[in-house]
């Protein structure tokens, strides 16, 4: 059979949730059977000097050098019908991928987290206009047209990336999953943290995660700002460009029950996914097809319903109009998201009528999840043998 070279940046599961999730499609991977190499940048602690705020040029020297690594360690490696998966990060790895299948003639299977240069336009980073954008635009479409299948993440994403690539893209959708053994539901009694804080008889919500510029804070502290629900609590669990943000708004709001946590190491997410009743996931509009929120599954597997601002035909709207595992409101309208946090605190009873483990359980597991991936993998072994 074919070998399986993974080639990443993360691929150790203690290392962030992209190293997570790659050391699971590995184990996974060689568990059904395959044969699996996985290559990583082989000098990684002399990079992570890079990591951090230390500018955009250490940063981008940073991902050149591993990108490079990379890509010789593929040419050392690669044998007749080998197959290369990789993910979309970093970056520069996945702009040199066309250029290395082309020469080396591999089958390449990619895992798409992200879509460029269109999530740059969504940050903020850069204007359509730009002359730099457009140029990024025409030479992205070739590089995802190129892999011999994409694996999406969402449904919008997948349809995005068809129309970026005038149909060439050879997708299917695999959705995001998390290990139903690493994250399951603690009782509330079982935590400290909600008597500590005095919100035994409060409902709580919780932001998990990357606190960034296109995870639509903004929109969500407007929100909070307009509740009027007086057991509503609310925490935010994480790092990211709009901390400072949260904390203004801590400072300047002392009448919400409302408390900053930051980064929580991999090993303690069950306890902070575990410290809410339910879990808050948005997204900036007009970031239909250019990111899933990962947490979501993690908390559907915590056993927590979400309340999600984002877009209707978003993959994460589209899972809540399919199954009773939470709320949808518009990602530009805190009015709506506050009126629905108002009636969840004033019937906290519905929160029984919602079923995030089992509806995880059956279509968010890893073992779920990998199958699909395992298969897929299977056909584009198929195809070229």
């Amino acid at each position: 059979m074919s070998r399986i070279i993974i080639a990443a940046e993360y691929v150790e599961e203690s290392q962030n949730s992209t190293g997570y999730f790659w050391s699971r499609i590995a184990a996974g991977l060689k568990a059904d059977g395959f044969d699996v190499e996985v290559l990583r940048p082989r000098s990684f602690n002399k990079y992570d000097s890079f990591e951090g705020d230390t500018g955009i040029l250490k940063r981008l020297l940073n991902q050149i050098k591993i990108s490079f690594d990379l890509v010789f360690q593929i040419y050392k490696a690669i044998r007749e019908k080998d197959i290369v998966f990789t993910g979309t990060n970093p970056a520069i790895l996945l702009c040199l991928m066309p250029v290395l299948k082309g020469l080396l003639r591999f089958k390449w299977v990619l895992l798409v987290h992200d879509v460029f240069p269109d999530n740059l336009l969504a940050a903020s980073l850069i204007k359509k206009g730009n002359p730099l954008f457009k140029i990024a635009a025409y030479y992205f479409s070739w590089v995802y047209a190129a892999p011999d299948k994409l694996l999406c993440i969402g449904r919008d994403m997948e349809s995005l990336l068809r129309q970026k690539t005038n149909g060439r893209a050879r997708t299917i959708f695999v959705p995001n999953w998390a290990n139903g053994d690493d994250v399951y539901p603690v009782p509330r009694g079982d935590l400290e943290f909600f008597k500590n804080h005095g919100w035994e008889d409060h409902v709580v919500f919780q932001f998990f995660g990357n606190i960034g510029r296109v995870q639509g804070v903004d929109n969500l502290l407007n929100a909070v700002s307009l509740t009027t629900a007086k057991n509503a609590a609310f925490v935010f669990i994480g790092g990211g460009a709009m901390v400072p943000a949260v904390e203004k708004f801590i400072k300047t709001h002392p009448n919400k029950s409302i408390t900053f946590i930051g980064p929580m190491p991999l090993a303690e997410k069950n306890k902070g996914l575990a410290m809410c009743d339910v879990a808050l996931v948005s997204l900036e509009a007009g970031m239909f097809g250019l990111g899933v929120p990962s947490k979501s599954y993690f908390s559907l597997a915590a056993g927590k319903p979400i309340l999600a601002a984002v877009d209707a035909d978003s993959e994460i709207g589209l899972m809540l109009g399919e199954f009773p595992v939470g709320w949808r409101c518009d990602p530009s309208s805190p009015e709506q998201l506050a009126a629905v946090i108002d009636e969840i605190c004033r019937s906290p009873v519905i929160l029984n009528e919602k079923i995030p483990r089992d509806v995880f359980l059956r279509n968010y597991s890893e073992d779920v999840v990998l199958s699909k991936i395992s298969s897929t993998l299977r056909d584009v072994v198929d195809l070229h043998n």
